[in-house]
């Protein structure tokens, strides 16, 4: 998936509850998208990882959009013209979470929660703020071959921020490098985990494939309305 996260929860409360979930509501600040949608990215205390996420359009006056995929856990985004946009997660199993909003394919606002037993509950608010964005650009001084740049956010000192899961393939956003350099546009601030890899890419009749080869990384600093660029030695 090829989307990018945010900092931002108005606050995070636990309740009781017959099972638990992670519930809230997306503020947005200014003009709401056409589209967005609700996820998560949790690491269980038995120490599964698991994830969802729903989605939807915004721009009726109701809808309400569950994902079934992995039940009994169950994901929800919904929209009213009135009351705004909301989501729920439901089912969960104790652990860690990384719950996130996201606006087009990228991650617009998340927060790392503790859902600390499978009867509670945690109400976590999101709020997306579409002017706090950066840039990236990334040069690889390599010989030549199909490159590939991952973004994946990290916590202060590069830290993952959900142990043990890999968030690089649910939360990650890449691209395949051109005449030797990539741009990353609208990214929220912070600090990145950039991954150089070589990438072979194929299809068969039931769609393509790839495959990725790491070959370095390095921190990257996304800075609100600034471009930052870095060089891969």
């Amino acid at each position: 998936m090829r989307w990018l996260l945010s900092l931002a929860a108005l606050f995070c409360v636990s309740v009781s509850a017959r099972a638990a979930e992670i519930a809230g509501r997306i503020v947005f600040r200014g003009s709401v998208p056409a589209q967005a949608a609700a996820g998560y990215v949790g690491r269980a205390a038995s120490g599964e990882t698991v994830n969802c996420f729903a989605g939807g359009t915004l721009t009726g006056d109701r809808m309400t959009v569950w994902c079934d995929t992995y039940r009994p856990r169950r994901s929800l985004i919904a929209w009213d013209r009135e009351k705004g946009c909301s989501y729920r997660h439901t089912a969960l199993p104790a652990g860690a979470y990384l719950i996130y909003a996201r606006v087009g394919e990228r991650i617009a606002a998340w927060k790392v929660v503790k859902v600390a037993s499978a009867s509670a509950a945690v109400r976590c608010d999101l709020s997306v703020d579409p002017t706090a964005r950066g840039d990236v650009i990334i040069e690889a001084r390599r010989p030549p071959g199909a490159l590939n740049v991952r973004l994946t956010p990290v916590a202060k000192g590069g830290k993952s921020l959900l142990p043990a899961a890999d968030l690089g393939t649910h939360l990650g956003v890449d691209t395949d490098l051109a005449n030797g350099s990539v741009r990353f546009d609208g990214l929220l601030p912070g600090t990145y985990r950039a991954e150089l890899r070589r990438v072979q890419r194929g299809s068969r009749g039931d769609g393509s494939w790839a495959v990725f080869h790491d070959v370095t990384s390095f921190p990257v600093t996304v800075r609100r309305g600034k471009a930052m660029r870095y060089t891969a030695r």
